[in-house]
């Protein structure tokens, strides 16, 4: 609820980088940029008398940036509490997220400013693309500025990995079932543990929490380990389910199986549920009494598999199309 835009944020003249936070103070630049505003009303002020069939495709683009950064807004807040509209807006977890689509509506918009209806001289660099080119640059001159710094030699340990991550705000990656960014864990407190004791730095070899298991009436152990799968061999003397819990943010696309044997068969499929516990949102599993073997697994979503359907059909007619347009030019100038 802490993370819609303020109106006065999309023309902050403030430039940083952090970790979102909620509020109007936010150190995450949100603005759309002052220049590039500019240029798409300049462009569609000049070019929409003269551009006829084109005015479509410009009301397209100005009605979906005006939509987005609208559902983005503090404004639009109640809108993302409606069932289904509310729905299809959290698929971006936080508002600000909303933001990609008025770049990419904003940006022909404000290409307007070439149109050849404006840009009357077009063979050479003329004295307003000159300026318009300089204006883009310097409204973008915060991001230009280069800070070097002298790197340190050698190969870079996992616990100094952790000790950077922590430094610079980076150790916050979480899904929308995470009630609290962790800013540090036992796996780091691990390395770093191995560090000064002159150890070799190993890393983790598997996602499963061992610290909740008795091994008198509930354990388990890792048969193998990848980073997109862990098979597991428990057993469960209690009479009713109990839950496995696993390292690893819940996201979707996870997907576990029980096995009729070790690297055996997938028999049935076994919901994953965010641990109801804690603040981290790690992954659970409720295993059967008894004993076996449960997959772990990261899967294509439907979401994703149809994502990848429409992208390769979209290249396919973009390149047919082309082919077309190349034999089609050639055939008539014969």
């Amino acid at each position: 609820q802490g993370h819609f835009v303020y109106w006065h944020q999309y023309f902050s003249t403030n430039w940083g980088f952090g970790v979102s936070v909620p509020g109007p103070d936010d150190p995450i630049s949100f603005q759309i940029g002052a220049a590039i505003v500019a240029f798409a009303v300049l462009g569609v002020l000049m070019v929409w008398r003269t551009a006829g069939p084109l005015r479509w495709e410009i009301a397209f683009f100005v009605a979906g940036a005006l939509s987005a950064a609208f559902v983005a807004s503090t404004w639009a807040a109640p809108l993302w509490e409606v069932p289904i509209v509310g729905g299809l807006l959290q698929t971006a977890q936080f508002p600000w997220r909303w933001l990609v689509i008025v770049v990419i509506c904003v940006a022909p918009v404000a290409g307007l400013l070439g149109h050849r209806a404006i840009m009357v001289e077009q063979e050479r660099l003329s004295l307003p693309l000159l300026a318009a080119v300089t204006v883009l640059i310097l409204a973008s001159y915060p991001y230009l500025r280069v800070e070097i710094r002298e790197a340190a030699e050698g190969p870079v340990s996992l616990a100094a990995l952790m000790r950077f991550q922590q430094s610079s705000d980076e150790m916050t990656g979480s899904t929308a079932w995470v009630k609290e960014i962790p800013t540090w864990s036992p796996m780091a407190d691990y390395y770093i543990s191995q560090e000064i004791a002159g150890e070799n730095v190993e890393p983790i070899d598997t996602k499963l929490d061992y610290s909740i298991f008795d091994y008198e009436t509930f354990g388990a152990s890792s048969v193998a380990h990848s980073s997109v799968s862990e098979e597991i061999y428990y057993f469960n003397g209690e009479s009713t389910p109990q839950a496995v819990v696993f390292n690893h943010f819940y996201y979707p696309g996870w997907n576990a199986y029980l096995l009729d044997g070790e690297h055996g068969r997938r028999v049935t499929p076994v919901p994953i549920v965010p641990e109801a516990t804690g603040t981290l949102g790690r992954m659970t599993v409720a295993v059967p009494p008894g004993e076996g073997y449960l997959l772990l697994v990261y899967e294509d979503t439907l979401p994703r598999t149809a994502g990848g359907i429409i992208s390769i059909t979209t290249l396919a007619i973009l390149a047919g199309g082309a082919l077309f347009a190349v034999l089609y030019r050639r055939r008539t100038q014969r």
